[in-house]
């Protein structure tokens, strides 16, 4: 994975930070975190992706320790996210927990979506490997800007608009 490095800091310890599909949008700004085992989805994002609100399934839990303090999940819900748009990409069901709170990125991925999605993830390179559907390794690089964003944002409580419309088959989330 040596050539993953171009243009890239090796010492560099910024968060995982891709782009995916998540029911026909484009989110940006999705976190990989692969110390934590829940799958999460902003309120914020979800009133945005067109789902119908009847597909949520009770969740009575808080999310402990999140953003320093209990949130209250609003519920829980299985979207299909895709991970690439080319060709190679792969697609899951993941059971995301709906949580209502100020954040700097729209979704994170866990462990377990990693684990089911067969992904390496390597923090230097700034990269996840995973196998395609036909057996093909596909790369996803990560957004150094967007991490660095996230990272800016979540030392500030302030609105953001997250979501613009891109010219091509997917609609588009920041």
């Amino acid at each position: 994975m040596n050539t993953d490095f171009v243009g890239i800091d090796p010492t560099q310890d910024d968060p995982m930070v891709v782009t995916i599909v998540l029911v026909g949008w484009i989110v940006q700004r999705t976190l990989i975190d692969q110390g934590s085992s829940t799958k999460i989805l902003y309120w914020s994002i979800f009133e945005k992706l067109d789902v119908s609100h009847d597909l949520i399934k009770p969740h009575e839990k808080f999310v402990i320790g999140f953003v320093g303090k209990q949130v209250y999940a609003r519920g829980k819900i299985n979207l299909l996210t895709t991970f690439d748009s080319s060709k190679l990409s792969q697609s899951l069901t993941v059971p995301y927990v709906l949580v209502d709170a100020n954040t700097s990125c729209n979704v994170l991925l866990s462990r377990p979506t990693l684990i089911k999605l067969r992904a390496i993830i390597s923090i230097p390179h700034l990269a996840m490997k995973y196998p395609s559907s036909i057996g093909e390794i596909v790369t996803v690089k990560a957004y150094h800007i967007d991490a660095c964003e996230c990272y800016v944002k979540s030392y500030k409580i302030e609105p953001y608009n997250m979501v613009k419309e891109k010219k091509n088959k997917y609609k588009n989330l920041q």
